[in-house]
């Protein structure tokens, strides 16, 4: 056999290659290959070999394969090879050398038959394992190879991001596994394209291909995320001005923009066109490669639904982004257009929008402007051309503007321009125009900040979570906050605060979890990807596929989120979650009037719940939710030296003196444990009566509390399904407290239920056995925090 033999020789053979550089490492390679004249076995043997060499995996299969070495290509059309290539492919260890087999294997069966499925499927599988991983460890960027930087990418990186294009093309969605990850990072060779040559471009066409029927797809179960991160992909790269590609992708949505647009336009105007900068910075990226029918549309569908909302809640900061626009875009690289014969047409509807909706609040339009228009048009009245609808709509245009400016009738070469396009347009089709000056009064509009709506969906309209192997636990407390309407604005509009969330490049856990309330806000069905949140996330939780216990990782989060917080959000974040309290220490020797010693005030976050020592699940089959509150601060007897008085005594007493409480108030019911006789970590399934409703002044017996404040509702709760402390599943449910009925929505990972509890009792019928509640989520009717001692 080849690798009995021929060890020495073949590990000889692969450090001189390395050393070689272009043709010469592909002679030395055939030549040293026929020298050890291997059998056939030997030869797909040589391939799982190669397979394994790590960072020159890719070299030596790209060049093996086109050379054929071994007769590769004739041996996998023969059906008696079949379980030899399927080991091949599941020796694979790389991303791009599995690129390079499926592009081969493609070419040799020059189409997917039947007879062929098999193997696409096996290399389908190798992907999505690979995939996984690469997800898992954060590295699906680097590995795929399709986020290169134009000035810093290699002519190797350049081939296999190509190949990895036209695997993804193959075998996408049928044999490989969409997730939103690789779908986004798909868009990102539209911005990398470095020139137009046609094989980039017919490359980028196919990838377009796949995207678009995915997102038609009636087997996407995520098409709103899909055609959303679609849309969006296009205004990212125009914001970071590398569009060259873009015109690929909007030719593709041509018939889908004006829906799509509609469609999310909330989304649209919160997060990319809120300010001046980023709507200018964007329409000049989209247009700053080329101009086509397309690009000026989109122009036009946004700048309409800035307008609309101008005329809706009458903002002077989207106003102002119109007249930035008119200004600064319109008259300055519009105008310039207009000459285009492609798509005059398209430019001239844009600018009579602009131009003639200005118009009441304009006098005059800058000479510049109207030299500009002379040029052109004159430009275009010298080409020679049979139709005449540019000319029409340059008719209409310059119509209107002697209609809204008389004084333009004053410029000479203006008027001869008209006059010219006059004879040569058609008199029975000239285009009469249908805008008017927009319906908005300056001295009405108000000064606004980014107005959050607190959205009211409803079950049907709620969004999951992709399970990421083992994140029930994220995903289940993920929900919980957002559901908390409060806390949910808190965030959206603390992104708002710190600057535009979307368009920022580098990521952090502020921005991930603005980025992901964002989309599940105004996503309507579907799931969402937390994977951006998670990697953001300290460790384990970063870069671990293992499950963890939801209430550590719940204190973990807010705790992390406080800390890098600006000061002043992080006083908002404090007041809403977290209590104060301070130790109490009661010396048996001293006398009553001295006898209590306070430690410092102290923040905690949540109350941790906990059974009745010695009750085991047959001894404490029920227990009671107030009981357990009231327990958490009950005195403990303990044993310590009194500072004051010097004596020690063995009934001394500890407890925890409440000062106050938060307005949304986390409680965990501890039910896992150490069982000390079977040295394993065991679970408490003891019945825990649900409460929708707590009365503090009742749980604390302090009726000189105040009423508004002491009112508690659960808005929602995590469960823990499974028998075991090892293992298991969360879920959470939550509720909107507004709402008439007691509705409940009912979330695990991606799928999402809608249910209806009256009362804590029909929850509790409904538990299986080993499903039982964990943490428990309430807030207070007054949103402010319950004082105890001022």
């Amino acid at each position: 056999m080849i690798f009995l033999f021929g060890k020495l020789f073949w590990e000889s053979m692969l450090e001189h290659f390395l050393e070689l550089e272009g043709e010469d490492k592909i002679k030395y390679l055939v030549l040293n290959y026929h020298e050890m004249r291997p059998e056939i076995k030997d030869a797909l043997a040589f391939y799982k070999h190669i397979n394994s060499q790590k960072q020159f995996a890719f070299d030596l299969v790209q060049l093996s394969l086109y050379e054929n070495l071994g007769n590769f290509q004739s041996l996998i059309k023969l059906d008696y090879f079949r379980k030899d290539l399927e080991e091949i492919i599941k020796s694979i260890e790389t991303i791009d050398v599995l690129a390079t087999y499926t592009n081969c294997m493609y070419q040799v069966f020059e189409r997917r038959s039947n007879r062929q499925l098999p193997i696409f499927r096996a290399l389908g599988l190798k992907g999505d394992h690979l995939i996984y991983y690469a997800r898992q460890d954060g590295s699906i960027v680097e590995k795929l190879h399709l986020a290169q930087l134009i000035n810093d990418v290699k002519q190797q990186d350049i081939e296999k991001q190509q190949i990895i294009i036209q695997m993804i093309a193959i075998l996408c969605p049928y044999f490989l596994s969409f997730n939103p990850e690789l779908f986004t990072l798909m868009l990102l060779p539209f911005q990398n394209i470095i020139n137009m040559k046609n094989v980039q471009i017919d490359t980028l066409k196919r990838l377009a291909e796949v995207l678009y029927d995915w997102c038609e797809s009636a087997q996407n179960l995520n098409q709103d995320h899909d055609w959303l991160a679609l849309l969006t992909g296009i205004f990212d790269q125009s914001y970071n001005g590398k569009g060259l590609g873009i015109f690929i992708l909007l030719q593709k949505l041509t018939h889908q923009l004006d829906s799509l647009i509609e469609a999310n336009k909330e989304y649209l105007l919160i997060n990319y066109f809120n300010n001046k900068k980023n709507t200018l910075q964007i329409f000049f990226g989209i247009t700053k490669y080329f101009i086509i029918s397309e690009n000026i549309k989109l122009i036009r569908e946004i700048s309409q639904i800035i307008l609309d909302k101008v005329l809706k809640t009458k903002s002077r900061n989207d106003y102002e982004i119109l007249d930035e626009v008119y200004e600064k875009f319109i008259l300055v690289k519009m105008i310039g257009n207009i000459q285009v014969f492609s798509h005059a047409p398209d430019v001239i509807d844009l600018l009579q929008f602009y131009v003639v909706g200005m118009s009441k609040f304009k006098k005059d339009i800058p000479d510049k402007a109207i030299e500009l228009i002379q040029q052109r048009v004159g430009l275009l009245l010298s080409l020679k051309f049979n139709q005449r609808y540019p000319l029409q709509a340059i008719y209409s245009m310059l119509q209107s503007l002697f209609k809204l400016y008389p004084i333009l009738t004053q410029n000479d070469k203006l008027v001869s321009v008209f006059e010219q396009v006059k004879k040569k347009a058609d008199e029975n089709q000239k285009i009469q125009s249908n805008y008017k000056p927009w319906e908005i009064e300056l001295e009405e509009l108000v000064d606004e900040k980014t107005n959050f709506q607190v959205m009211k969906k409803e079950n049907t309209q709620h969004v999951g979570l992709e399970n990421l192997h083992n994140t029930c636990f994220m995903n289940s407390f993920l929900q919980c906050l957002y559901m908390n309407q409060y806390f949910r604005l808190y965030i959206l509009q603390l992104g708002a605060e710190l600057g535009d969330v979307q368009l920022k490049q580098k990521s952090s856990m502020i921005t991930a979890l603005q980025k992901l309330f964002m989309k599940l806000t105004f996503q309507k069905r579907g799931y969402c990807s937390p994977y951006q949140l998670k990697r953001q996330l300290r460790q384990p939780y970063s870069n671990t596929n293992d499950q963890q216990d939801v209430s550590e990782f719940g204190h973990h989060f807010l705790e992390d989120l406080a800390d890098i917080l600006p000061p002043e959000a992080k006083l908002k974040l404090n007041e809403m979650f977290f209590g104060s309290q301070r130790s109490q220490m009661r010396c048996s020797k001293c006398p009553a009037d001295k006898n209590v010693k306070y430690g410092q005030k102290e923040s905690f976050l949540g109350l941790d719940l906990y059974f009745k020592k010695g009750n085991s699940q047959s001894q404490n089959p029920q227990a009671d939710l107030k009981d357990m509150i009231r327990t958490f601060f009950d005195e403990e007897i303990i044993e310590f030296t009194c500072d004051n008085c010097k004596q020690k005594s063995e009934d001394n007493g500890k407890t925890v003196q409440l000062i106050s409480l938060p307005p949304f108030l986390m409680m965990t019911i501890h039910r896992f444990n150490f069982d000390f006789n079977t040295q394993q970590m065991i679970k408490y399934k003891d019945k825990v009566p649900m409460q929708f409703d707590l009365d503090m002044r009742e749980v604390f017996n302090r009726e000189d509390l105040k009423e508004e404040d002491c009112k508690y509702q659960l808005y929602a709760f995590i469960n823990h399904l499974g028998n075991s402390a090892n293992s298991g599943h969360y879920v959470s449910y939550a509720r909107y407290l507004d709402k008439d009925t007691e509705m409940w929505a009912n979330f695990d990972d991606a799928q999402i239920q809608s249910i209806q509890y009256n009362t804590g009792e029909d929850f509790d019928m409904a538990l299986i056995d080993q499903e039982t509640p964990y943490i428990l989520f309430y807030q207070n009717t007054s949103q402010k925090q319950l004082i105890f001692i001022e």
